[in-house]
Order: C-alpha cells, then sequence, then structure tokens
C-alpha cells in the first residue's frame, strides 16, 4: 500500500481507544457508536480484499500451510469455521458481487447481511444476479441479516417474475404450484438510525420498528 495507510488508521484507533467517554451527551454517544459500527464494515471491507489476494497469490502454501483457511486459523488463531467463512466470502464478493464489495466499504451494509447477498445470488440465473444483488444492497438500509434471509427465499418472484412462474410451471406443471404466491415484503423506504420503517407485505404479519418499539402490522392479500 502507497505511503502504508495502515498507520495513520493505528494511531487514530489508538487516540480513540484512550478518549474518555463518559462525559459526552446520549446524543454524541450514539453518533459515536453508529460512525464506528460503519467504520466496522470498512474495515471488514478492507480485511476481505486481503484475504482475497493472499488466497488468489496462494501465499499459504507458499508459506507451508495447506490452505488458506488453515493459514488464518493458525497465525491468527481463529477457529477453523471461521477461518473457512471469511475465506469462502472473500472469494464470493470479489467473485462477481462489485455492489456488495462497495457497500460493505461504504460502512452501508454490514458483514452479516454480506454474507446473506453472497449467499443467495449465486443461486439465481446468471443474467438477473446483478439486479438481484442491487435489490438485496438496497433492502440492507431496514433489514438485518435474519429478515434479509427471509427475503432470499423469494428473491426470484422479485427479479425475474416469469422465470420463477416458469420454475413453478416445470416443478408443479402449468397453473400449479406449492401455494398460492405472495408479494414479497420490501421495504417502502430506507429509514434512518431510530426512524419508523413501513415493511409492505401482503398476506402476513410485519413489525413495525421505532422509538416506540415493535408492534405486529398485520395485512390481507388484499392490502387492507
Amino acid at each position: 500500500m502507497d505511503g502504508d495507510p495502515l498507520i495513520g488508521l493505528e494511531q487514530a484507533v489508538r487516540s480513540l481507544a484512550r478518549a474518555s467517554v463518559w462525559a459526552q451527551s446520549p446524543q454524541v454517544l450514539v453518533d459515536c457508536l453508529d460512525r464506528a459500527y460503519a467504520l466496522a464494515s470498512r474495515l471488514d471491507a478492507v480485511r476481505l480484499g486481503l484475504i482475497r489476494e493472499v488466497d488468489g497469490r496462494d501465499l499459504a502454501r507458499r508459506q507451508g500451510a495447506t490452505t488458506t483457511t488453515a493459514w488464518l486459523r493458525d497465525r491468527y488463531r481463529l477457529s477453523g469455521g471461521t477461518a473457512a467463512r471469511q475465506v469462502r466470502l472473500a472469494a464470493a464478493l470479489h467473485g462477481g458481487l462489485p455492489k456488495t464489495v462497495e457497500a460493505l466499504a461504504a460502512g452501508t451494509v454490514n458483514l452479516e447481511q454480506a454474507q446473506v447477498i453472497a449467499a443467495a445470488v449465486p443461486t439465481l440465473p446468471g443474467h438477473v444476479r446483478a439486479e438481484g444483488e442491487e435489490f438485496l444492497v438496497g433492502q440492507c438500509a431496514v433489514f438485518g441479516p435474519r429478515e434479509l434471509g427471509r427475503l432470499t427465499s423469494r428473491l426470484l418472484d422479485v427479479v425475474a417474475p416469469q422465470v420463477a412462474e416458469r420454475q413453478a410451471a416445470q416443478q408443479f406443471g402449468p397453473g400449479r404450484g406449492p401455494c398460492p404466491r405472495r408479494p414479497v415484503p420490501v421495504s417502502d423506504r430506507r429509514a434512518g438510525p431510530g426512524e419508523g420503517a413501513v415493511d409492505r407485505v401482503a398476506g402476513s404479519g410485519v413489525r413495525r420498528r421505532g422509538p416506540g418499539g415493535d408492534r405486529p402490522v398485520v395485512r390481507t392479500p388484499t392490502g387492507r
């Protein structure tokens, strides 16, 4: 890296670690925590990019390890499962998920959300993967990894409904399916920290999130 920007980052982190937070107002504390989480996602993007480069150059084998996963596990004292997930995620992100990489580097998508996207997009037909990735990245502004994972089960319905119908017809026969198809839950808007987010879901109960707490919002298949 030109000029080794990590040196400046290390110095900044040391300074932050010594800073006193007890005297800060609640608003300042929350703002700092928001920024810290965004920075953590940005660092995850840097780390995964480095892992991908190490893996691509086969540096692990050149240093005597059997695999990049084993090298990460031993060098950084990780569990085998954690090391393997990091290697797989780095390969997936840098193997065809540019919008997710960009969002992670911007701090608008977190690591868990990126894992959900990386698992879901490759299951789509090749010609709609970019659209599927873009849709999921946009939903990360509202949904956490658990809810995002539920969206992925109907992702093809969103990005290529005609393809989804053809697949259902091939599997169950024309005009038949495993169950009546329902609209997929998507965000009506992007909500900032502390704001409410209304989820547009037909035929299912969703939750309205905001300062007043969560409460179910039930809608019928007709949207009433």
